[in-house]
């Protein structure tokens, strides 16, 4: 079954049923990016990672590896990605936290958001530092 999550109690999530178990309610994608994109969206409105608590993080997580799962069995799909944007350079588009859980069935049907580059390791010195001096 390919479903995504219902938002409750929030501006964007006044579209739909209650939540069945008081947290998610199954909900079809609205603009899907591949077949079966589905989304998990916590009921309490959250921005982006930096306004949400790891401890609904952590929920959103266990339900897309649940979602993921049931997702791979139904659909047969043999990958599958996690996708999330925090912040307009990022490409957040919605300001509400979301995953998409994609599942994947051939390799070009999505494009990658970027490309690789391979860095020497001495060259990231500077970014290690510069991030372990903010932690």
């Amino acid at each position: 079954m390919a479903y995504a999550i219902y938002i409750a109690n929030c501006t964007i999530g006044q579209r739909g049923d209650r939540p069945q178990n008081g947290i998610w309610r199954p909900r079809n994608a609205r603009n899907p990016a591949c077949p079966g994109n589905t989304l998990v969206v916590p009921r309490a409105h959250h921005r982006d990672l930096g306004e949400i608590p790891a401890e609904t993080a952590a929920h959103v997580m266990r339900a897309a590896v649940e979602v993921s799962r049931r997702l791979v069995g139904a659909l047969r799909a043999p990958g599958v990605n996690l996708w999330h944007a925090s912040g307009e350079t990022a490409w957040q588009s919605v300001l509400h936290f979301h995953l998409h859980v994609l599942p994947r069935f051939e390799p070009t049907e999505l494009t990658p958001p970027w490309t690789e580059v391979e860095h020497p390791v001495e060259s990231l010195k500077g970014l290690a530092e510069e991030i372990r001096a903010w932690c």
